[in-house]
Order: C-alpha cells, then structure tokens, then sequence
C-alpha cells in the first residue's frame, strides 16, 4: 500500500513539471564560435541582455523574454577583438514576433574577405 501511495505521487509530481509550461517566449543565446566571448550585449525588441564569460560552444540559460523577435542588435568582445551584429532593415521587417516557444539565437564568427564578421542563426528549439 505504502509503495501505491508513492507511485502515485511521484507519477502526479511528474506529470505537473511535465505540463508546466512558463507564459511568454523563451530564449538563450549560444556561442557557436570556437572562441570564448567575454562579453555580449544584445538588444532585441525592447530587451536589453548582458552576459560574460560565454564559452566556445555553450549557452546561456533560456530568458522569458515575454515577447521576442529573433533578430536583434549584438555585440560581442573576444580576447582579440569586438565585434557587432545589425539587423538588416529587411531582416527587421520580416521578423514574426513570438510569444510562446523555446527559440535559440547562434552567435559565430565568420571572415568574409579576410574580415572577422559576427553571424546570428536562429531558430524553435
């Protein structure tokens, strides 16, 4: 009897985490660089974030960010030097604000004649 009582709570504690289900987008921002960023700043829509020390290949936590779009303003700092991400007035446009979901935003580095750019991929995790 006492092992019924337990599995039916443990199933019942489960199942509530399971449905859980926080209100507003949630977003976190991933360095898919080989380089560690000491710092980034973004803006998207209204949102300011600051985060440092964001190693080569891992993420921040996931941000309710209420509303969001996935395109935004970024700068980042690496040991060698900083770089910034604008949005284009197209990408701007286009965007479709989001209020529900698990989205990521891929931070990398790209060098495009022989010049270091900062590249955003985002996408519904």
């Amino acid at each position: 009897m006492k092992n019924l009582i337990t599995i039916i709570l443990l199933v019942t504690v489960i199942g509530l985490l399971h449905a859980y289900k926080p209100d507003g987008a949630l977003v976190k921002l991933s360095n898919a660089s080989k380089e560690d960023f000491l710092q980034i700043t973004g803006r998207i829509g209204e949102k300011e974030l600051i985060f440092s020390d964001l190693k080569a290949g891992k993420s921040t936590p996931f941000i309710n960010m209420g509303k969001t779009f996935l395109t935004g303003y970024f700068k980042i700092i690496t040991s060698t030097d900083t770089l910034e991400y604008f949005p284009s007035s197209e990408e701007i446009i286009s965007q479709k604000e989001y209020d529900k979901g698990r989205f990521v935003i891929e931070l990398s580095i790209k060098i495009k004649e022989n010049k270091r750019l900062l590249d955003l991929k985002s996408y519904r995790k």
